[in-house]
């Protein structure tokens, strides 16, 4: 979790209701434009409240539900994206891992039996972020292991738009066009070993910081 704790101040957001009248036609959608806007304000506040200033975060998931998807997750200011970043490595068949043998060992770093690459890694950029209440919502969201054991992960909650079945993604090569956040970086991370430079792969430095928090 990155947090700055400047004391800078943030403008506030501009005000977006006009000041003349509605006609008669768009009165109402005036109205429920304003009560959203005064409802996602007070969100935020009480967001910002609990947890702080949160401008970014991003990472991988694992979804107790979609264990064979990496669950990507992307959020800017208020918009937040979470998709299938196609199948995990360990999921994935041995021909469609990248042939070099560099790759390969980095890709192993991130392997714990018996999960595999499976795990929660997340990266939270903000100004006066409160890490252990951001911890603690995020560890409230784990499967404990009575919840496991009595209903098992496929019996679970899931609110989640459908995703594509992983076995057609294999098949048809869709994951692969531009491979998942994941994968980039476990590419960019052997090219830049090669390379001899001293970069680390996001999602190692992600560890670092989101080891816990998920």
């Amino acid at each position: 979790i990155t947090s700055s704790s400047s004391g800078g101040q943030v403008p506030d957001q501009a005000d977006t209701r006009s000041d003349h009248p509605s006609s008669s036609s768009g009165g109402s959608s005036s109205k429920t434009l304003d009560m959203l806007q005064k409802t996602a304000a007070a969100r935020r506040q009480a967001f910002e409240s609990r947890y702080g200033m949160l401008l970014r975060s991003k990472g991988f998931v694992w979804l107790a539900t979609r264990g064979d998807h990496i669950g990507e997750w992307s959020q800017a200011g208020s918009l937040l994206s979470f998709s299938t970043g196609g199948p995990w490595f360990c999921v994935l068949p041995p021909d469609a891992w990248p042939a070099d043998d560099q790759q390969q060992a980095e890709i192993r770093r991130d392997f714990m039996t018996p999960y595999g690459d499976r795990r929660q890694e997340l990266v939270f950029i903000g100004i006066g972020l409160k890490e252990p209440e951001l911890r603690s919502a995020l560890d409230a969201c784990l499967v404990t292991v009575t919840e496991a054991e009595s209903s098992g992960f496929s019996n679970l909650p899931d609110p989640f738009e459908p995703w594509p079945d992983v076995t057609d993604m294999i098949d048809q090569g869709s994951w692969s066009e531009t491979g998942s956040e994941e994968q980039q970086q476990q590419q960019h991370g052997a090219d830049a070993t090669a390379a001899g430079g001293q970069q680390t792969t996001a999602a190692a430095a992600a560890a670092a910081a989101a080891a816990a928090a998920a």
